[in-house]
């Protein structure tokens, strides 16, 4: 046995050392020479079949393979297009076919990319590109407007014409740095799953894998921590000044931050649905600060997600080799990642997705087990299933949802009672802790698209009023946990609804470039296309794809395959459809959603799982069992008990698994597992570069007047786009910004100090004797005021309701109506001298407060029931 690990690592070490070599030299990317550029100044010429575009062009000393030309149609139809190029001897040196497209946002042109076999060219060799459309409708292709290359003549029908074809040409190239550097990490990955599997006593070995995916997660996502910026595009600077403002009200003012002043006037800090505060990603944040708490928080979220696929593929039986794929694929492809990379923290709350649905079905399985073992044999089929009448299971289910536990009636004469298990109730328990721990992470619209997973999941499972009856239960557990930031939610997106859905491109037909192309952020694929890439791009590869596949290759067999294509299949064409759905969702601004595009991702952990089911079907042909001493899936009670063999082969698998003793098995298991690494690896090791981009600003402004100031100012870098701003540098020295301003939020009405009157923190009318900041906090502002008359007071803050005023006068508190005064905070106050404060406190607070405790002392009391129960 010993020979046979150390057999099984060297030549693991081998594959890898060479895989490595070859990742290091040979040219496996592309890269682009634009020769005329396609800007502003392009025109359109109609090709029409039957005629012919040629252009001639000077080639540098390189090996070329492939040619990218613009058009203005969305998709390439029926138009047969030829594309050669030939050199100065009129020699045929490649024919090029079309291999996919890409969109220029700049000025709706369509990239059109021709592949065709390597050739290599001699520096400024004369080359001519030919185009004829032989057949079919008539294409616009882009022109220059003016000869922009030397060397180059544009020819239509051997008629020589003004300008040249707007052209790129497409080289092999090596990897970038980034791509190597996550290339190594996956070999390293293979090798260090090697002597787990080799030397890792099987008892320790499913923890050992989940360690090493924790371990592997920042190693190939090294991006996000070593930047050659701070900040990156527009979305980090937002949430950068959103995480710092609430960190700082509760590290410098120690105050429940209930208001946020800091961001585009005043805007609601528990109510927003993106509150940060109770999630565990925060609380790095929070020790570390924000510049080194977000990478860190990165790192934890994409950890979580990955562990949580692991537990869920074990849950369905998978082998550890194929539950390690599910999670590989499932979490470092580009579906979260791409997002992250934009700089949404809310996607942090994805990682709890995959807990969520493994507690659902342990809840699941644990119920059916409790309802078949209490069964009478006369509601039992042949199978030993039971089959009760709707209504009766109905009653059942209702009885048992919420009860620790129910003593039998009928028992034997003298035997003790028996107890039903309590696991079921639990299961659900711990699935509703998933889900508010989903909400407080910010997924509020990753909630809705989970509601739609779970009425999926109905209409998937054997028993659906069993999964009606779970979701509903745990659906109960995490409005209890979540209420204390659900209510305060509710009441504000109530007054402030969405105003506009953010819509998505229609998809399917780009539908293997989001799955299988490697565009990294900020890439143009979909024609006019609605909202970055990071909103559709879900990259898994080839590789998983066609393990995919292979596990559907099971499906007459197997239920849960049905089920995991069913769930791939709608989930893919739901998040597709994006322009059929908006005109409902216009009509539904109480209800959140945002970008059903993101819904693939529902359609990533499905396939993510038929690959592992396709990895054990394929190592099972190496097997010495043959197929027809493979049990099914569901062995009933009546079935011969396993020999001893078939216990160490099969295990409790669904599906057959191979002998772990088999070398040739595992080495392909391995080298399988390797080439996913390497290709999920070296992407994400791209992506995470991209982020934190940007240098921050030079010259920062000057700090702020106590206690708040606001600015206009975006601290762009060029001056002209949204996406380069540094408001950020205004929040770190007290100033509230204008920058960024929610669809969930009053409109900016505040005055800044770039106003040249009335931008004082505190505004009255008429002026009065004395007017003295006493205390300030985000939550409350408190002053002493002199009036020999009645005056106004306006708080330079946005008016929100829950906005009160008091004051205080010869020991008196006197409550004061608030108001807005043209979208300010103001109040009418009497004369004397008096103590006046300003007040927010959120609507729904203290009913939430008192909700998520009882639901917490619930949840422990039954837990407490529920292992005494056990216990007894």
């Amino acid at each position: 046995m010993t020979a046979h690990r150390i057999s099984l690592s060297l030549i693991t070490l081998l594959i890898g050392l060479l895989i490595l070599v070859g990742v290091y030299s040979l040219p496996l990317t592309k890269e682009y020479r634009l020769l005329a550029p396609n800007d502003l100044t392009v025109e359109s010429f109609l090709l029409t079949p039957g005629h012919t575009i040629k252009q001639t062009y000077l080639s540098h000393s390189t090996t070329q393979s492939g040619i990218k030309i613009f058009t203005y149609i969305p998709v390439i139809t029926d138009q047969e297009l030829l594309l050669q190029i030939k050199d100065d001897n009129d020699l045929l040196l490649a024919t090029g076919h079309l291999t996919g497209q890409s969109f220029l946002a700049s000025n709706d042109a369509v990239v059109l990319d021709y592949s065709f076999p390597w050739f290599t060219t001699k520096p400024n060799q004369p080359l001519t590109l030919t185009l004829s459309l032989s057949a079919g409708s008539q294409l616009p292709i882009n022109i220059s407007a003016h000869n922009t290359y030397h060397g180059g003549t544009l020819y239509l029908d051997d008629v020589q014409q003004p300008g040249d074809l707007a052209l790129a040409t497409i080289h092999p190239t090596i990897l970038n740095t980034d791509a190597k550097i996550g290339a190594t990490v996956g070999i390293a990955f293979v090798l260090a799953v090697t002597l787990i599997f080799s030397f890792v006593p099987s008892y320790y070995q499913w923890l050992a894998t989940a360690a090493l995916l924790i371990i592997a997660t920042p190693l190939s996502l090294l991006g996000f921590w070593f930047s050659t910026g701070d900040l990156g595009i527009a979305d980090w600077d937002l949430y950068f000044s959103y995480h710092e403002v609430i960190r700082r009200t509760v590290l410098n003012f120690h105050v429940f931050p209930f208001w946020n002043p800091w961001l585009c006037g005043g805007t609601a800090a528990l109510g927003d649905p993106e509150f940060p505060l109770f999630t565990l990603t925060f609380l790095l944040e929070l020790i570390f600060g924000i510049p080194t708490g977000f990478p860190l928080a990165i790192y934890f979220s994409v950890a979580t997600t990955a562990v949580g696929l692991l537990l869920l593929a074990r849950h369905l039986r998978l082998s550890l080799l194929a539950s390690l794929l599910a999670a590989l694929a499932g979490t470092f492809g580009g579906v979260t990642i791409i997002e992250i990379v934009e700089g949404h923290p809310n996607v942090f709350a994805a990682m709890w997705i995959p807990w969520i649905f493994w507690a659902w079905l342990r809840a699941y399985r644990q119920n059916n087990q409790r309802q078949q073992q209490n069964a009478p044999p006369s509601t039992r089929n042949n199978h030993g299933h039971q089959k009760p009448p709707v209504f009766s299971y109905l009653k059942i289910k209702a009885s048992n949802l919420f009860r620790i536990s129910k003593v039998s009636h009928r028992r034997q004469a003298g035997s003790r009672p028996r107890r039903e298990n309590f696991k079921f109730n639990l299961w659900s328990l711990v699935c509703g802790l998933f889900l508010a721990l989903t909400f407080y992470a910010g997924g509020i619209y990753l909630l809705m698209y989970t509601l739609l997973a779970f009425i999926f999941i109905t209409f998937l499972v054997n028993h659906p009023l069993t999964a009606i009856l779970i979701t509903f239960s745990s659906g109960l557990w995490a409005l209890g946990f979540a209420a204390f930031k659900l209510l305060p939610v509710l009441f504000w997106l109530s007054n402030y609804p969405d105003k506009i859905y953010a819509g998505s491109s229609f998809s399917l037909l780009y539908l293997t470039q989001i799955l299988f192309g490697r565009h990294l952020h900020g890439s143009n694929i979909i024609f006019r296309q609605d909202s970055g890439w990071h909103e559709y791009g879900a990259y898994i590869g080839y590789f998983v794809f066609a393990l995919a596949l292979l596990g559907i290759s099971q499906v007459k067999r197997h239920h849960i395959v049905r089920a995991l294509l069913v769930a791939a299949t709608s989930a893919i064409l739901l998040s597709s459809v994006g322009p059929a759905l908006q005109p409902y969702f216009d009509h539904l601004p109480f209800l959140p959603r945002s970008n059903i595009s993101r819904f693939i991702l529902f359609g990533i952990i499905p396939i993510s799982l038929l690959a592992g089911y396709g990895l054990d079907v394929l190592l099972a042909s190496f097997s010495d069992i043959t197929r027809h001493k493979i049990l099914p899936i569901n062995r009933t009670p009546e079935s011969a008990p396993l020999t001893t063999s078939q216990k160490q082969y099969i295990g409790a698998s669904p599906l057959p698994q191979p002998p772990p003793t088999k070398l040739l098995a595992t080495i392909l298991a391995l080298f399988i597992i390797a080439l996913i690494a390497i290709d999920l690896f070296s992407f994400s090791a791209q992506l995470s570069s991209q982020s934190f981009v940007l240098p921050r600003v030079t010259t920062p402004p000057p700090p702020a007047p106590y206690p708040i100031a606001h600015t206009a100012q975006r601290f762009d870098q060029t001056g002209d786009s949204s996406r380069t701003t540094r408001s950020y540098a205004a929040i770190l020295q007290g100033y509230g910004t204008l920058t960024y301003c929610s669809v969930l939020g009053p409109d900016p009405m505040i005055r800044t100090i770039h106003d040249e009157v009335d931008n004082g923190l505190l505004l009255t009318q008429p002026n009065l004797e004395e007017v003295k900041l006493i205390d300030w906090n985000p939550n409350e502002a408190t002053f002493q005021i002199t009036s020999s008359q009645p005056a106004k007071l306006i708080l330079n803050t946005n008016f929100a309701p829950g906005w009160q005023a008091q004051a205080v006068s010869d020991q008196t508190v006197t409550l004061l109506p608030v108001f807005g005064d043209s979208g300010r905070v103001a109040t009418n106050i009497p004369p004397g001298e008096q103590t006046i404060s300003f007040i927010y406190r959120t609507k729904g607070f203290i009913p939430g407060l008192i909700i998520t405790l009882s639901t917490l002392a619930l949840a422990l009391f039954q837990a407490y029931a529920n292992r005494k129960s056990n216990l007894s």
